[in-house]
C-alpha cells in the first residue's frame, strides 16, 4: 500500500515509479491500482486516497500486504504532527506488523524542507523495534 497525507505526493510518486511523466494531480479519493516490475518482481501498488475522511479505509488494503509505503510532504512543517500520529496509527494496524515500511521524504526540492533524518526523527521512527523501514529522501516530480 502507498499511504500519507493528502498532497503528500503518493499518486506523483506512483506515476514516477512507473516511468510516466508526472500530470498534474486531483486528489485521490478511493484508490489507484497500478502494477510495476522491479527487481524480476511484480508489484501491485494501492494507491489509496489520504484526505482525513478517507483514511478509514486504509486498513480494508493492508490484509494481504507485503509491505507499507508512507509519503510525506517534507516541506510542510504545518502538517508534520498530524503525519506523524497518521504515521503512528497506520503503524498499530496488525496486518502492517512485521512487514517492511519504507518512508519516502517527499518534495526535497521544495524551499525548507527536512531531510530525511528530520523527517525520521518526526515521525518517531529510532522508537520502532521489531519493525524494518527506511527513509528515502525524494523528490516525486
Amino acid at each position: 500500500v502507498l499511504v500519507g497525507l493528502d498532497g503528500a505526493g503518493k499518486s506523483t510518486l506512483l506515476q514516477t515509479l512507473l516511468g510516466q511523466d508526472p500530470e498534474p494531480t486531483m486528489p485521490t479519493f478511493g484508490f489507484n491500482n497500478e502494477s510495476l516490475t522491479r527487481g524480476g518482481f511484480d508489484v501491485d501498488v494501492f494507491d489509496l486516497g489520504g484526505g482525513e475522511k478517507i483514511r478509514g479505509i486504509w486498513k480494508a488494503y493492508t490484509a494481504d500486504v507485503h509491505g507499507c509505503a508512507f509519503v510525506v510532504d517534507s516541506s510542510d512543517d504545518s502538517r508534520l504532527d498530524e503525519c506523524a500520529d497518521v504515521f503512528a496509527r497506520t503503524l498499530r494496524d496488525p496486518h502492517l506488523s512485521g512487514k517492511p515500511i519504507v518512508v519516502f521524504a517527499n518534495k526535497q526540492d521544495a524551499p525548507g524542507a527536512k531531510s530525511a533524518e528530520e523527517v525520521a526523527i518526526a515521525l518517531g521512527l529510532a522508537t520502532l523495534r521489531n519493525e524494518r523501514h527506511r527513509v528515502v529522501a525524494c523528490t516525486a516530480l
